[in-house]
């Protein structure tokens, strides 16, 4: 649990500010060079303890073993990047040597599906005991809620997540203990199909990808720069899509169940400069060029995947906002504003 967290000390990134950790997150602590050191960093860490800690305390138990621990170290560490690229937020995984984003675009960020697969296979594979029990039952009811509570989450994810999880209690409850053996084989069982979920996630979003290109063909959009196929929360049959062409972003939704699976139309098209009234496209484009320059404005730019601008008028000179049109509700300009001052009037 320790490795599999450890790349996320990049939230410590936060002190410097929201926007700073924009740019600093998902980047140096997650790439592969740090994917090769921080095992072993955290492998020595537990070795350290153990000697330091657990054995002066129970001096006969036997001692741990560097080299599983470090493969475990691994195994933990490895598996937070690969999980981080899936969604749409990406990973950078080659920092500091290239900082592109890598989009996997093939699982929502908190998935509560892979919640209760691998949640049931470490609850199974562990001894039966009432104080575990009433933690794993308190650990579901959590999970419930956050789930229940959504409203993004459908009717049908709500119901489904209802029924599996009230199954997975009554079988706990119920039924008879199993033995090191069966808790074993139940462990590899939900494990085993949550790397099949998550396989199918990635091949059900490559091939809608080619669902949407289709549509555009059919629409006579020729020059898409980008496509993304977002999941949606507890439905892994519906996808939000977001299309960039040269000047706007447009809007549709995939749908594994509808027909035409793939909509992509022209309605609701975010343009990538909108220009508030008086403002010249000559006088935006300078602002933003200006703004770029501004810090905050440039740790933005380096998380943000399709950004907005926004430039209009004010006493103090032109409002300069930016966005990213991954997230286009409740509104998708929620970056930084910075006011660029209007240039002085020519001296006569």
């Amino acid at each position: 649990m320790i490795a599999a967290n450890a790349p996320d000390v990049d939230v410590l990134s936060f002190v410097r500010g929201s926007w700073f950790a924009m740019s600093f997150r998902r980047g140096i602590t997650h790439g592969v060079p740090a994917l090769i050191v921080l095992p072993w960093l955290v492998a020595g860490a537990i070795m350290a303890w153990d000697r330091g800690v657990r054995l002066r305390r129970t001096p006969d138990a036997p001692p741990a073993r560097f080299g599983p621990l470090l493969l475990l170290s691994y195994l933990g560490v490895l598996t937070h990047p690969a999980l981080d690229w899936m969604n749409t937020y990406g990973m950078r995984w080659w920092l500091p040597f290239d900082g592109s984003w890598s989009y996997g675009d093939s699982l929502f960020i908190s998935d509560p599906w892979l919640w209760l697969m691998l949640g049931s296979a470490v609850a199974l594979a562990a001894p039966r005991s009432r104080g575990a029990s009433a933690a794993w039952l308190a650990l579901a009811g959590a999970a419930s809620a956050v789930v229940l509570r959504t409203a993004v989450v459908p009717l049908t994810g709500k119901i489904a997540w209802t029924v599996l999880v009230l199954a997975a209690v009554a079988t706990a409850a119920l039924g008879r203990p199993l033995t090191p053996v069966g808790r074993t084989r139940a462990a590899r069982a939900l494990g085993t199909a949550a790397i099949v979920y998550i396989g199918l996630m990635m091949a059900f979003h490559h091939a809608a990808v080619g669902d949407v290109r289709n549509a555009l063909a059919s629409a006579g959009v020729t020059e898409a720069r980008a496509i993304m196929v977002g999941p949606l929360p507890a439905d892994p049959l519906a996808s939000d899509v977001v299309v960039e062409t040269p000047d706007r972003f447009l809007f549709g939704a995939h749908d594994w169940l509808a027909t035409p699976r793939a909509r992509v139309g022209m309605d609701g098209a975010l343009p990538t400069l909108e220009l508030g009234a008086g403002v010249t496209p000559e006088e935006a484009a300078a602002a933003v060029a200006a703004a770029r320059l501004r810090p905050d404005v440039a740790f933005y730019l380096v998380w943000s995947r399709f950004p907005v601008w926004a430039v209009g008028l004010t006493p103090g000179g032109l409002s300069v906002r930016v966005g990213d049109a991954r997230y286009p509700s409740p509104g998708p300009l929620g970056g930084p504003t910075v006011i660029v001052p209007s240039p002085a009037p020519p001296t006569p």
